[in-house]
C-alpha cells in the first residue's frame, strides 16, 4: 500500500487549462479490471510527462486529464500521480506521473490518446 501513497483520487471538478498550455506526452502502460461479484469495473494506464509550453507558470490544478479512443470515446481521470496534479509548472519545465482511468464499460482498454478536456 507504501506505493499508492503518491496517488490521489479526483473527486472534484476543476477547469481546463488552453489546449496548448501544457503539452501532453501519454504512453499506454496497462489495461486491468476489478471485480466485485457481478460487477466489473475496467481501467487503462497511461505513463504521462506534461511540458509547459508557454512564457509564464501554468497551475497543475487547473488540469483536467481525460482518456480519448480513436471513435471519440472519453473517459475522466480516477486516479492520478499527486506530482501532476499539484503545484505549478515552470514555463518550458516537464513533468511525469502515472495516470489511470476507469469505467464500467471495457471500451476505456481502447483509449490511446490523453488530452487537456473541460469535463472532469
Amino acid at each position: 500500500m507504501a506505493a499508492l501513497a503518491a496517488f490521489t483520487t479526483l473527486a472534484v471538478a476543476t477547469p481546463a487549462l488552453a489546449n496548448d498550455d501544457i503539452a501532453i506526452i501519454a504512453t499506454e502502460r496497462a489495461n486491468g479490471s476489478m471485480a466485485l461479484g457481478d460487477t466489473i469495473a475496467y481501467s487503462k494506464s497511461f505513463d504521462i510527462a506534461l511540458t509547459n509550453t508557454v512564457d509564464e507558470p501554468v497551475a497543475l490544478e487547473d488540469l483536467c486529464l481525460v482518456a480519448v479512443t480513436a471513435e471519440g470515446d472519453t473517459f475522466v481521470l480516477d486516479t492520478v500521480d499527486e506530482s501532476l496534479t499539484t503545484g505549478m509548472i515552470e514555463p518550458g519545465a516537464a513533468l511525469n506521473g502515472i495516470a489511470v482511468f476507469s469505467s464500467d464499460s471495457i471500451t476505456v482498454h481502447t483509449a490511446s490518446a490523453v488530452r487537456a478536456g473541460s469535463d472532469c
